[in-house]
């Protein structure tokens, strides 16, 4: 937003009606005396101010249908977007024309960008916000919103917008005549122009060579804005726009005439008046007219000086600008106390204070409409600002209750974790004391009985005959066989996680069929089904195994069968189901001969195992033991 054009003050309730070329027959009936060569040039003042007047009347009546097109447009639209942008446009057209700033526009822009949370859309709201104040007069105020917009627009990387927003700064603290603050924000917005291959990169570079120039004018400096100038020139040259052309004819024109070259300074402030003629923009005008108007009056061209002081007027009266009102009564005030008029700048002089009072009035209701303005837009802020807040501390919320919750599954993990390491060494523990007890109550004891024997050969020696020699060694070899086949078999399940139940098939088909083969005329007849595959642990694998081994040495033992029956099957209820049976002479289950512990530890066994073992024995009609563990 270019703050230049819109420094002007909107007219208020007031109305200055007057001017000097409408109010003739006044000074006649004040004495004045009018020759016949000011009567001829009177009128042809009057034809060409009444052609210009016609002139901008009608590029108002234009730009007024323009502005009431987007207001139509405005009306209709719904969609935030583009409302948006009818919006910002619709406020740009009124600061580039010079009337009054619509507030509630603003604050609805402000509003929109908050709706739809675009940085850089809310930078362009307060952007608008810093043009509104400083329309005003309110430069602080200004200062506050576009310093405001500066975050937001690097937040949105911006680089347009942010170049813009430290032009615009710079050019209020040269309208403060604050040099150093207005060369730092311009050397920031020089820092921050977008790239080369940006289609506004050349007009941002020309608000940079133009706020460079009128610095070091500023500075009565003319010397070194002499480069600005010219660099100023060609961007105006090459972008054809009377924001950029217009700015460096008049300020090429102040620099050379600073510089004393009065020639160059006529020739670039004529260029600058015939430019301004043929726009429309007031801020434009006004700014061109307060370089040109001193210019004509330093070089004594008081016709032409009053003649753009009387048209400024009049452009001021039409826009209801006080601003431009009061820089024009001055001006003629100047012109007609240095023609020698004196009843003239009287008039214009009390003309001038008179505005200047309902100025002073205007500008106090300004200052109001300017704290509702501003405190309105402190409100939204506010309402963001608690907003964001509460969005927060929701979040906040949220967030806690989700490490609340990764805390508690971390130790409810942490703890599972431990519970079932626990459990797992217990079940270690509990299966290495059933190893040990196997491996003591199995191996251990047919040691004990391998040793018993040998003790028995050596103290025996020269009692016993060589026939009952050579069985004792018999026994002692077989005994160490056992313990051999015993150990091989603890060790296969020791070195196992699991044993699958085909395995374990195997091993007890495996030793059926051995023990068999040393028992002539003995039948066998193997079922097997296994329709789930189960899994044993290394314990229950040896319990079961142990059980059936069990079932088989009292079968080949006690049992005389001629017939062996190995049942091994599984399903879906059930995980395995052992049946071992013979025709042999049975036994009565009720009996337990004592020292005879076999029945009992194959119970105990099956109970480790968490299966459920059953012995059917009748004398004379064979033995059927079942070990089954249901799903």
């Amino acid at each position: 937003m270019n703050v230049e054009q819109s420094a002007g003050q909107p007219a208020g309730l007031l109305y200055w009606p007057c001017s000097p070329l409408c109010r003739q027959d006044e000074k006649n009936r004040a004495g004045y005396r009018i020759s016949g060569t000011t009567r001829y040039i009177y009128g042809m003042v009057r034809k060409i101010f009444l052609a210009a007047i016609s002139c901008i009347s009608i590029t108002c009546f234009a730009q007024n249908r323009y502005e009431d097109s987007l207001k139509i447009q405005l009306e209709k639209e719904t969609r935030p977007v583009r409302k948006f942008d009818l919006i910002n446009k619709t406020l740009e057209d009124e600061v580039n024309s010079g009337v009054n700033i619509d507030t509630s526009m603003c604050i609805e822009l402000l509003r929109l960008a908050q709706e739809l949370k675009n940085d850089s859309l809310e930078a362009i709201a307060y952007n608008m916000a810093g043009s509104f104040n400083a329309r005003k007069g309110d430069y602080l105020t200004a200062l506050e919103y576009l310093l405001k917009a500066i975050p937001l627009a690097e937040k949105a990387k911006d680089k347009r917008r942010i170049s813009s927003l430290y032009f615009d700064i710079s050019l209020i603290y040269i309208i403060l005549k604050k040099q150093q603050e207005a060369l730092y924000y311009n050397l920031k917005g020089k820092d921050n122009l977008p790239g080369k291959s940006s289609p506004v990169y050349d007009f941002m570079v020309a608000q940079f060579d133009r706020n460079m120039v009128r610095y070091y004018l500023l500075l009565n400096k003319p010397e070194a804005a002499l480069p600005f100038v010219k660099h100023l020139e060609q961007e105006g040259i090459k972008l054809n726009t009377p924001v950029i052309r217009l700015p460096s004819l008049f300020l090429s024109g102040d620099a050379y005439l600073q510089l004393g070259k009065k020639d160059s300074a006529e020739f670039y402030f004529s260029c600058a008046a015939r430019l301004s003629d043929s726009i429309s923009s007031l801020g434009l005008k006004w700014t061109n007219d307060k370089y040109y108007i001193p210019y004509l009056l330093q070089n004594k061209k008081f016709s032409e000086a009053r003649q753009r002081a009387s048209l400024l007027l009049k452009l001021g009266e039409a826009h209801n600008n006080w601003d431009v009102r009061i820089t024009a009564a001055a001006f003629l005030r100047t012109i007609f106390d240095k023609t020698q008029k004196p009843d003239s700048a009287y008039y214009y002089s009390m003309a001038e204070m008179s505005m200047k009072d309902s100025f002073f009035n205007e500008n106090n209701i300004n200052k109001v409409q300017v704290l509702a303005f501003n405190e309105k837009l402190r409100s939204m802020e506010e309402q963001r600002r608690n907003e964001i807040k509460e969005k927060q501390r929701q979040q906040n919320i949220l967030l806690g209750l989700i490490c609340l919750g990764m805390i508690l599954l971390v130790v409810l993990f942490l703890y599972q974790l431990r519970k079932r390491r626990t459990e797992m060494h217990r079940k270690l523990a509990g299966q290495r004391d059933r190893i040990s007890r196997e491996l003591h109550d199995n191996v251990g004891s047919q040691l004990t009985y391998i040793r018993g024997n040998i003790d028995l050969l050596i103290d025996s020696k020269g009692f016993l005959s060589q026939e009952e020699e050579m069985k004792k060694l018999s026994v002692v070899s077989e005994t160490s066989k056992n313990i051999m086949n015993d150990l091989r078999e603890t060790i296969w399940v020791i070195k196992k996680e699991h044993v699958k139940l085909d395995e374990l098939s195997d091993r007890i088909k495996a030793y059926l069929q051995k023990q068999i083969s040393f028992c002539h005329g003995t039948e066998t007849e193997i079922i097997e089904d296994i329709g789930k595959n189960y899994n044993f642990l290394p314990t229950e694998s040896l319990n079961t195994y142990r059980i059936c081994q069990e079932a088989i040495i009292n079968i080949i033992k006690h049992a005389h069968a001629s017939k062996i029956i190995l049942k091994i099957m599984s399903d879906k209820k059930t995980d395995y189901f052992f049946s071992i049976s013979d025709n042999g002479r049975g036994f009565e289950t009720q009996t337990q001969n004592e020292g005879h512990y076999g029945l009992l530890n194959m119970m105990q066994r099956a109970q480790e195992a968490g299966a459920k073992l059953s012995i059917q024995s009748e004398p004379g009609s064979g033995t059927n033991v079942t070990l089954v563990k249901c799903s």
